[in-house]
């Protein structure tokens, strides 16, 4: 039902759960309890942005890259200059993405505001919703956001590191 709030009408994650897997509990942990749970048997499949570690079996989902995400109402679409745009915008900054938070800082003037979430889901979500905030975000994120939301992608005019999924 949280999902279903967030504007979606289906979630396909939710809906092949239920076909396939009946039964099973889907829990979303947090980075601290991350590295240890699939140690200590407190989860049995890790998805996401991690290093691969040795004594597990890992596999690459995804290979991303980031773009930077706005509303499709905001004015950064209709700013030549990236750096002019961001001068004037709320930036969202997601709290674990210290490589981004470098890069932008090196290659960009601050924000006029930001805003520090802990989650990939949760920017996307604020700047969908609000008319002058924007984010880096991967771009398989946004496209899945975009269809359902005014979320929309420009791209970046700098290189950032590539973001692999995977799983262990």
């Amino acid at each position: 039902r949280d999902l279903m709030s967030t504007g979606f009408e289906r979630c396909a994650l939710v809906d092949d759960l239920s076909d396939q897997a009946p039964g099973i509990t889907l829990r979303f942990i947090t980075d601290d309890d991350h590295d240890t749970a699939l140690d200590t048997g407190a989860a049995d499949l890790d998805l996401g942005i991690a290093p691969a570690r040795e004594h597990l079996r890992s596999e690459v989902l995804v290979v991303d890259h980031y773009v930077l995400a706005a509303n499709v109402a905001g004015p950064i679409h209709r700013m030549r200059s990236l750096a002019n745009a961001l001068r004037a915008a709320t930036y969202v900054d997601v709290a674990r993405n210290a490589v981004v938070r470098d890069v932008l800082t090196a290659q960009l003037p601050p924000a006029a505001r930001s805003i520090e979430v802990p989650s990939y889901l949760g920017a996307a979500h604020l700047v969908a919703t609000t008319s002058d905030a924007v984010a880096i975000l991967p771009s398989t994120l946004v496209d899945s956001f975009g269809s359902a939301t005014a979320l929309r992608a420009r791209r970046l005019t700098f290189e950032l590191p590539v973001l692999t999924i995977s799983q262990s």
